[in-house]
């Protein structure tokens, strides 16, 4: 069981189902959310020193839920601080077309981004890279739970956070 101050860190690709999955822990534990790939486009594409500084002053509060794919750099602290990273790991190809799905819904909503696009697309064509350092840190891997789908890791998070509720 996760310990009483929340900390949770979730990593995903885009395509992954890490919103959705943001979106039901979030309500169910009613942290704020901070996207790490919205931090990086809005803080820290022209000065990284700054995203760190301002990355860390958002980890000194007790509770917080941090979604997104960056594992390494500026955004370890998220990894080092938190008490439950959930990895969702799903297919490279399912990741894709969940992706370029949701891709066409924003160009019919007219909030398409061409700059947010590439980004992410690069995030999903490098993740089975950066996961490596990740996955082979013998001190991290007691507080890391890999899924295949969103749906799975919030039944875990459930059962981590509400065991009660499970008797």
């Amino acid at each position: 069981m996760i310990e009483t101050s929340q900390r949770i860190r979730l990593i995903g690709s885009p395509g992954s189902g890490i919103d959705e999955l943001a979106e039901n822990v979030s309500r169910h534990s009613n942290l704020n959310v901070i996207s790490l790939n919205n931090f990086f486009i809005d803080n820290c594409s022209k000065k990284e020193n700054d995203c760190q500084s301002l990355l860390n002053d958002f980890l000194r509060s007790e509770e917080w839920l941090i979604k997104g794919f960056f594992v390494k750099d500026w955004a370890l602290n998220t990894i080092r601080d938190a008490n439950m990273i959930i990895l969702l790991k799903k297919p490279f190809l399912i990741r894709l077309i969940n992706f370029f799905s949701e891709q066409l819904v924003k160009i019919f909503r007219k909030n398409f981004s061409y700059k947010k696009m590439t980004f992410e697309l690069k995030l999903i064509l490098s993740f089975k890279d950066e996961l490596k350092d990740l996955l082979s840190s013998k001190h991290l891997m007691n507080k890391v739970v890999i899924f295949n789908s969103e749906k799975s890791a919030y039944e875990f998070f459930i059962k981590e956070t509400a065991p009660d509720l499970f008797l």
